[in-house]
């Protein structure tokens, strides 16, 4: 349920250019590194642990090995996309990762979702 929720659909809007394949491939690689995840199904767990735990979701999603903030990893993302863009070529900012506030509100809808 969480892969459906998180990647998008009727209540929850997706993020861009992340779909439901590659959510399950993630989370298919390694089940067990995942637990994290096990917040979203429990009805007990606090704002914190769902805010975290979407926002680490969110980095593996797009991608972010070693970097622990979605801020800091946007902004890096950015910087790389503007440095390959020319100017004949257009920047889609909506391919950007979410800021954290973003995805914040995202995985609070996930939750409720998978609630």
């Amino acid at each position: 349920m969480f892969i459906h929720a998180v990647s998008g659909y009727d209540t929850v809007l997706a993020l861009y250019g992340q779909g439901k394949k590659k959510a399950f491939q993630i989370l298919q690689r390694d089940v067990n590194s995942f637990q994290f995840l096990d917040c979203f199904s429990n009805q007990e767990s606090t704002k914190e642990e769902i805010t975290s735990a979407g926002e680490r979701f969110t980095l593996q999603l797009y991608g972010a090995r070693k970097i622990q903030s979605l801020d800091r990893f946007r902004y890096i993302a950015y910087n790389h996309a503007i440095g390959k863009t020319s100017l004949s070529l257009s920047f889609k900012l909506e391919s950007l990762p979410p800021t954290s506030a973003a995805a914040k509100q995202h995985s609070y809808r996930t939750f409720l979702t998978v609630q």
